[in-house]
């Protein structure tokens, strides 16, 4: 039972560090309801998420800068691809 708790715990930690606290809200919100549905209008807005293998040990052992500039190839060269 207590493995159970540990693992919400978790799960609730990590929801609150992907998502802006209204969407959070709006979400587990809207979970109550037969069909949930969370959806916000924005204008020009790519959302990724994202896991780069080996980010921790490269970001580790790298420049800042260097990992900067490399995350923004990244994501500029994914938007990129979206738009084409």
């Amino acid at each position: 039972m207590k493995t159970l708790e540990v693992k919400k715990n978790e799960l609730d930690q990590l929801l609150n560090n992907l998502l802006p606290k209204h969407v959070l809200k709006q979400f587990l919100d809207s979970m109550k309801k037969e069909i949930p549905l969370v959806c916000e209008e924005l204008d020009d807005v790519t959302l990724l998420f994202a896991d780069i293998a080996g980010f921790t040990k490269y970001s580790s052992s790298t420049d800042p800068i260097v990992v900067v500039n490399m995350l923004r190839k990244l994501f500029t060269d994914f938007d990129d691809h979206c738009l084409s």
